[in-house]
């Protein structure tokens, strides 16, 4: 029987990193069922609280509602894409914002460009990048952003993640 710190998805077991235990917060966005499970399985196991959103009109709701470091941002969803997301997040004027990397099936070098530009801290490719790659990408998200915190903000101070 697993315990409950330990998480099961589609026949892989995850266990939390104990080395994580400040709890960042991650928003998941994407229009795949299977995937938001796989990144929240992910995630969960890598030590942060995870929250979902099924669409970028369910995205800026939650950011609304709640503070996030980071935000992995699917970049072709129905209805807002994720660079209208991206652009709604820089419009929401946030004292503290969240790391955005966009994940995108598309290897469109513009596409890639057009996030960057547009603030994201990452474009990365479904199917191209290993879960060790995307989680190590996710901690230098927290981490740049904790950095960007301030007393002035009324967030927390920066906590080193990682050695």
């Amino acid at each position: 029987m697993l315990s409950t710190n330990v998480l099961a998805y589609e026949g892989i077991v995850f266990e939390p990193d104990k080395e994580n235990l400040d709890m960042a917060s991650i928003l998941v966005v994407d229009d795949s069922e299977e995937l938001r499970g796989l990144y929240s399985c992910l995630l969960l196991a890598d030590g942060y609280e995870v929250m979902l959103a099924r669409d970028g009109v369910d995205a800026v709701s939650k950011l609304l509602r709640c503070e996030y470091d980071v935000v992995l941002l699917d970049y072709a969803m129905p209805g807002m894409t994720g660079l209208e997301v991206l652009h709604q997040i820089l419009c929401l004027n946030l004292a503290s914002p969240p790391q955005v990397i966009m994940v995108s099936a598309y290897g469109d070098p513009q596409m890639a460009q057009q996030a960057l530009e547009l603030g994201a801290s990452a474009y990365l490719l479904k199917g191209e990048v290993s879960t060790e790659e995307l989680l190590e990408m996710v901690r230098e998200a927290v981490i740049t952003r904790r950095q960007k915190t301030t007393p002035e903000t009324g967030t927390t101070d920066f906590i080193q993640r990682r050695a």
